[in-house]
């Protein structure tokens, strides 16, 4: 099997304070303690990703760079008439490598793009040293999702497994 040290699985974002203790800035979840930086970024602003920003906004001060890529001037027009949280930062998917993935500032990435586009961003960000979290599903096969852990371990990194507890069979018993 492949180790899972320094991987996680929680609970759809719907619940995101509990992601809270996966932010740079808290203790992680992992044999290292936490670090504490001043940004983060969303990667994706569609249906899914304008839910995490909006939540990651509620819960973490520190700047959050929002990367959009056919709607990015839907989400500019929104910053610029001062409908977004202060410390949003929006960003084309032109600038990604440039200005997101070269930026030590920000040491974790939130994935939240078109599935098939999870191992390609995440392995970017993991060669980057950044801790990552991706949205489900995780990558499109099992050997791409082994070489992100192993990756991930190698340098020392935490990822982060998005999942929703909303369909699982035993949350729904329990209902």
């Amino acid at each position: 099997g492949i180790g899972i040290r320094n991987i996680r699985l929680i609970s759809g974002l719907s619940g995101i304070d509990v992601l809270g203790q996966y932010l740079p800035g808290h203790i992680a979840v992992s044999d290292r303690i936490g670090f504490v930086c001043n940004e983060i970024a969303v990667i994706g602003l569609g249906e899914w990703g304008k839910v995490v920003l909006e939540n990651l906004a509620k819960i973490y001060a520190g700047v959050i760079h929002g990367v959009a890529r056919s709607n990015y001037p839907e989400w500019q027009a929104k910053k610029d008439k001062g409908e977004l949280p202060e410390n949003i930062r929006i960003q084309s998917a032109k600038r990604y490598k440039r200005e997101i993935l070269r930026n030590t500032d920000i040491k974790a990435i939130f994935i939240t793009t078109k599935f098939n586009t999870h191992y390609k961003l995440a392995k970017q960000a993991l060669l980057k040293g950044k801790d990552v979290f991706v949205e489900k599903p995780f990558t499109q096969t099992f050997r791409q999702a082994k070489k992100l852990v192993k990756l991930a371990e190698k340098k020392g990194r935490i990822l982060v497994i998005g999942y929703e507890l909303m369909f699982d069979s035993n949350v729904k018993l329990l209902k």
